[in-house]
């Protein structure tokens, strides 16, 4: 539980490095060759600048899973309930942000096999359909960032944090000396 608290107190991180400025001065290892440095603001952990990076979301389910952990020598109590609910919600959560991130990918492969499509059948990878199945797929069936799935998003985060709530509680009442 005490990890759990640890890890989402290093939720604020990314804004406070991009607050400060210096998300653009740390270097990052570059894998292809690159014209010019790479730093962290440029990753996908950041999101290029759109608010659309992996890490918060990451680091939210890593910290309430975690913080909706069992405990040692704890014995099961009557709200135990909240637990499972708990990690549900932080999971809808994960999967409402990865949905911005997923249609950008599938804008890309589009572009993809648009340019694909555009040189001379004899010249076409056979990977082109699917790119083309790929992208019209998540497209036409997965979830396109909206203001509603915003909406939601924000309602599943707050739930699980009320949820968090009474594991916590739990933890500091059975943790002290008085009388109950």
């Amino acid at each position: 539980m005490i990890a759990g608290v640890w890890v989402l107190v290093l939720l604020p991180l990314v804004d406070a490095l991009q607050a400060r400025g210096w998300a653009t001065d740390i270097p990052v290892p570059s894998i292809f060759d690159l014209r010019g440095p790479l730093t962290l603001n440029d990753t996908f952990i950041f999101g290029w600048g759109w608010g659309l990076g992996v890490y918060q979301p990451l680091v939210f389910c890593i910290g309430v899973v975690l913080l909706f952990s069992k405990e040692q020598g704890r014995r099961r109590g009557k709200l135990d309930w909240t637990r499972r609910w708990g990690v549900l919600c932080s999971y809808v959560v994960l999967l409402l942000s990865a949905s911005q991130i997923l249609y950008i990918c599938a804008l890309v492969f589009a572009g993809i096999a648009a340019c694909f499509i555009s040189i001379p059948l004899k010249y076409q990878p056979h990977s082109i359909q699917f790119f083309i199945e790929v992208s019209t797929a998540c497209l036409r069936y997965g979830p396109s960032p909206m203001i509603g799935a915003a909406i939601v998003l924000v309602a599943f985060s707050s739930i699980t944090i009320l949820l968090a709530c009474i594991p916590l509680f739990d933890a500091l009442r059975s943790s002290s000396r008085c009388p109950r």
